[in-house]
């Protein structure tokens, strides 16, 4: 059986998020907006960026 989430939970799971939306955004300002090298930076996949910029975060590319 799964555990239901508290919310305790729920704000350590918003505090990892903004710590990791924050790293990304860093890496990507520091890499001219490359996303390759931004991942490369944070030593995870192009795949992982793109997904975490476009669909979790709702951040735009462009103009970074």
């Amino acid at each position: 059986m799964t555990s239901v989430p508290t919310v305790g939970d729920q704000d350590l799971d918003a505090e990892r998020d903004a710590r990791e939306r924050a790293r990304i955004e860093e890496a990507l300002q520091a890499e001219g907006g490359n996303q390759t090298r931004a991942a490369a930076r944070l030593g995870i996949w192009i795949s992982g960026v793109a997904y975490t910029l476009l669909f979790a975060y709702h951040i735009a590319l462009l103009g970074v």
